[in-house]
């Protein structure tokens, strides 16, 4: 595997007021995979996986429908998880959602008794995992539900009331839910608030002089798959309209950037709010508006509603100096006001950025590595980035695996931590030297331990192994591979006495041996109790835990021994000190430990 790609971005702001640059941040990204087409995948494996509904920009980008492809995705704010669409191998659709650890949630499918019969365009995901989906049902009525995977499925709009769903929804985490729909006529934004849905935009007829006010126009100003609402924690939802950018929560609705010298008419799409009542949205640039050149650029803003809030965050025409992007698109944006987007670089590749920087602020793009493999396709979603910075994409491989994927941002993420960097006080500890605080942090994974006689006395048996673990334990003896065992097993050594040859004493003991095949934290030796005899009544030993050797690939793909708890970590700054942790005392035994696990895999191959 190559050493992965480590993908610096910086977040830069130009305020519209001065447009002057804001203050850079630093980021670096590893890769982990969500769902993938692969049959081959360690993960569960999908005939297809849904593409998002957010796009690089430009007028033809916004057409009046998606593809059937493009059914959304979305990430949360608690551990990474992604919901997602998937065609499945054996017949049917479902929705998931996944960490990329663990097997997958279903949340939906079309399989067997399901009432399901299809699913629409558009996913979001809360804190809790509950997700929001569109899906029609076997006896014809679509409907937009909530589902966490456990029980039915809740309804909370049908086309039976009267609705005619637009693509993209969003849900908060008390469950809220807001979307667009045609209803008598209309173009309206809706909001169901756990008991009922009321009318947000309250465009009650045709020709309505409101602000916010047709919330769509004629010709190439009917794009009704960017009007899609976003809904924060307080129940606030934002919105555009022809005539700007709107929030309310019920009530009148508050002008956050309405038209005026810089944005033209009509242009703006997908509103994207956070709980601090930041809004971003794309918009087009007027005509020579103050401080810009010719032309009309595109550009993605944002704003709060206060008189010197709103930023330029990136666009193609900006300043005569700031031309990175041909085109701009979709942003989602979080808590801590980051903003992710994808674009259309000036080199004519798309990408996903956090930063008006086409260079150092691109996270990934066309023409990179992933996977082992080269980008081909992106697509990007309203609701893909995480307050741990962490972003979701789609993307199309040239070996033909496509799926999902999450970047995870170096120790805002847990699949990113800083991991220890120097010795601790005593040398059996791990040490985080010199980090940054607000941070994940994590030691490296023991995949074993490794018992060291230091008395004079020999290890006769292993009379007893633990009973909490359920995968087998492998026993070794130097780099003898003796076989593996489970909770209840003895070893006793003279009984491999072939196998041993000298390493076996007196043809009665070892002076030391190593248990492998675990997950478990080096800093404990507690975590792992062990039954032991000797041949004399007292004995004094090391106990020393041995990393991981399992760890990712550079990729950000387990190794092969399956996923790991954290994967993605390896490579970079963050990567795990080759050593094996000193619990009670020092042994390097990396080596030996790998020399087992490629045993182990060879001995399995032969069965």
């Amino acid at each position: 595997m190559k050493r992965k790609q480590i993908l610096q971005a910086t977040a830069t702001a130009l305020f519209l007021s001065l447009l002057a640059g804001g203050k850079a941040l630093a980021f670096t990204f590893n890769f982990t995979p969500i769902a993938l087409s692969d049959p081959t995948s360690p993960f569960r494996s999908y005939s297809s996986v849904g593409q998002g509904l957010g796009t690089a920009g430009g007028w033809s980008d916004y057409s009046l429908s998606f593809k059937s492809e493009q059914k959304g995705f979305a990430i949360n704010n608690n551990g990474g998880t992604v919901a997602y669409y998937a065609d499945l191998i054996g017949g049917g659709k479902g929705i998931f959602t996944s960490t990329g650890v663990r097997t997958p949630t279903l949340i939906a499918d079309t399989q067997g008794s399901s009432k399901f019969s299809s699913f629409g365009q558009g996913l979001s995901i809360n804190k809790t995992g509950t997700v929001a989906f569109f899906a029609t049902l076997k006896t014809g009525a679509t409907g937009i539900y909530t589902s966490n995977g456990i029980g039915e499925p809740k309804l909370i709009a049908s086309t039976t009331e009267g609705y005619s769903f637009n693509p993209g929804l969003s849900i908060n985490d008390k469950g809220e839910v807001a979307f667009s729909a045609m209803k008598s006529g209309i173009q309206q934004i809706f909001k169901y608030d756990t008991s009922q849905v009321i009318n947000i935009s309250n465009c009650m007829a045709a020709g309505n002089t409101a602000s916010q006010c047709p919330l769509t126009g004629q010709g190439v100003y009917n794009y009704l798959n960017a009007q899609a609402p976003s809904i924060n924690n307080d129940g606030i939802v934002a919105f555009v309209s022809m005539n700007g950018l709107f929030t309310s929560n019920g009530g009148p609705s508050n002008p956050i950037l309405p038209s005026s010298t810089y944005f033209s008419f009509g242009s703006y799409r997908e509103a994207n709010i956070n709980d601090n009542g930041l809004v971003s949205a794309y918009a087009h640039l007027n005509n020579g508006a103050a401080g810009q050149t010719s032309g009309v650029g595109q550009v993605l803003i944002s704003s709060d509603g206060s008189p010197t809030g709103g930023s330029i965050v990136a666009g193609n025409n900006v300043t005569s100096g700031q031309t990175g992007f041909y085109y701009v698109g979709t942003t989602s944006i979080n808590d801590k006001g980051k903003i992710a987007f994808m674009a259309n670089q000036v080199t004519g590749k798309n990408g996903i950025f956090i930063g008006a920087d086409a260079v150092k602020d691109k996270i990934i793009g066309v023409g990179d590595t992933l996977l082992g493999s080269t980008v081909q396709e992106l697509f990007f979603d309203r609701n893909g980035l995480s307050n741990d910075n962490e972003i979701s994409f789609w993307a199309k491989l040239a070996n033909g695996v496509s799926g999902i994927f999450r970047a995870n941002s170096f120790a805002d993420s847990q699949y990113n931590p800083w991991m220890p960097n120097c010795s601790g006080g005593n040398g059996a500890t791990h040490g985080f030297c010199d980090v940054g605080g607000n941070g994940w942090f994590d030691p490296p994974t023991a995949y074993g331990f490794n018992y060291k006689m230091t008395s004079d006395s020999l290890f006769t048996s292993i009379l007893d192994l633990p009973s909490n673990f359920i995968k087998p334990f492998t026993v070794a003896v130097g780099d003898i591979l003796l076989g593996e065992f489970t909770a209840g097993d003895s070893i006793d050594f003279s009984q491999f006495a072939a196998k041993l040859g000298a390493l076996l004493v007196n043809g009665t003991g070892v002076k030391e041996f190593t248990v492998t095949g675990l997950d478990v934290d080096p800093n404990n030796p507690a975590v792992f109790p062990i039954k032991l005899a000797s041949n004399t009544d007292l004995m004094s030993f090391d106990m020393l835990a041995l990393l991981n050797p399992d760890t990712p690939s550079d990729d950000g793909v387990p190794g092969p021994g399956g996923p790991d708890p954290d994967p993605g970590i390896g490579g970079g700054p963050n990567e795990p000190v080759p050593e094996p942790t000193t619990i009670l005392g020092t042994l390097v035994f990396g080596a030996v430990a790998a020399k087992l696990k490629r045993q182990r895999a060879s001995a399995n191959k032969e069965v």
